[in-house]
């Protein structure tokens, strides 16, 4: 069993496993990047050099207006808002979907 998973030297949490995949979440870091790292139960090691790159955390500077009601149109600003992607996919406010990113 993979008892440990090191992204750029961050311990990850293991969500799964098996002996083709493991699934891990990467914890809040700096920017940087590193090698991937499991470790199993046995002791024995794989590695992927230079194979991770921690991201810098997206975040919101501005929300305009700051309340609102069904139909109102808000404007969200801030940096690195895209995590690496090409498209936000998903926004809520106050916990409540969006009904479109336009």
């Amino acid at each position: 069993a993979v008892v440990q998973v090191s992204l750029a030297s961050k311990a990850a949490v293991i969500q799964s496993q098996s002996d083709t995949e493991v699934v891990a979440v990467a914890i809040a870091s700096v920017a940087g990047s590193g090698d991937i790292v499991l470790t199993a139960d046995s002791g024995a090691t794989v590695t992927k050099t230079n194979g991770w790159t921690y991201r810098v955390a997206g975040e919101i500077s501005s929300v305009v207006p700051n309340k609102g009601q069904l139909g109102t149109n808000v404007i969200v600003t801030g940096s690195n808002m895209l995590g690496g992607g090409t498209k936000v996919t998903n926004v809520t406010l106050a916990g409540v979907p969006v009904q479109a990113i336009v």
